[in-house]
């Protein structure tokens, strides 16, 4: 008996753990520069406003 509720405890405790290490939420997918491009998506003078990123052949 005391095997089957330590093994319930523990399908509990690693449950919670999954849940709380997902949060629902995803990290940011930022730039090279540390900027998070989902800040930058707005609307001025009725215009979308995204954040763009160009480099060359060399990665720059």
């Amino acid at each position: 008996m005391k095997v089957l509720k330590s093994s319930f405890l523990s399908l509990g405790v690693v449950a919670l753990m999954l849940s709380c290490a997902k949060g629902g939420q995803q990290a940011p997918q930022l730039t090279v520069s540390g900027l998070d491009p989902a800040k930058f998506d707005t609307t001025i003078q009725s215009k979308p406003v995204k954040l763009f990123t160009l480099k060359n052949q060399s990665g720059m």
